[in-house]
C-alpha cells in the first residue's frame, strides 16, 4: 500500500515537472515567433515607409502575410501560429484590444499614428506594438517598433 502511494506521488511530481518544461518550450517558441514577425515588420517599414494596419495583419490567412507572396516576404508562415492556437490555425495574430492583455493562444498587433497612442486605421502608420503572453508567470511581453 505504501509503495502504491509513493509511486503515485512520484508520478504526480514527474507529470507536473514535464508540463512546466512544455510551457517553457512554448514560451521560447512565442518569443522566437514574435522577434521574427517584428524583424519582418521593420523590413516592411524600410521598404514601404509605413507599418501595415492591424486589419491587414489580423484575421487573415498566412499566405496574405508571410512568404514570397505575402507582405512580410521573409517570414515563415509558422511564425504566425501561436503554440497554443487551435488546430488548423494559420494566423494567431489579432488586432490588439484597447486594454488588457492577449491570452496565451494569440498574438496581438496594433499599428499607431505618430503620437504612439492613436490607433492607425489607414496608412501611413509610423508605429506598432506586438504583444504576447507567456504561460509561465503570465507576463505580457510588448515589442515596439523601432520608430
Amino acid at each position: 500500500m505504501i509503495v502504491i502511494v509513493i509511486i503515485g506521488i512520484l508520478a504526480t511530481i514527474a507529470i507536473m515537472g514535464f508540463s512546466g518544461v512544455q510551457a517553457k518550450g512554448r514560451d521560447t517558441e512565442r518569443e522566437s515567433d514574435a522577434r521574427s514577425v517584428v524583424s519582418q515588420l521593420e523590413v516592411y517599414f524600410n521598404e514601404q515607409g509605413t507599418y501595415p494596419i492591424a486589419s491587414t495583419m489580423a484575421n487573415t490567412t498566412a499566405s496574405t502575410i508571410a512568404g514570397g507572396s505575402g507582405i512580410l516576404k521573409g517570414l515563415a508562415a509558422d511564425a504566425l501560429v501561436n503554440p497554443l492556437a487551435s488546430s488548423g490555425a494559420t494566423n494567431s495574430i489579432v488586432a490588439a484590444a484597447a486594454s488588457g492583455s492577449p491570452s496565451t493562444s494569440v498574438y496581438w498587433y496594433q499599428s499607431y499614428a505618430a503620437n504612439g497612442s492613436t490607433v492607425c486605421s489607414a496608412t501611413p502608420c509610423p508605429k506598432f506594438k506586438f504583444l504576447y503572453t507567456k504561460e509561465q508567470g503570465g507576463t505580457t511581453v510588448t515589442l515596439n517598433s523601432i520608430n
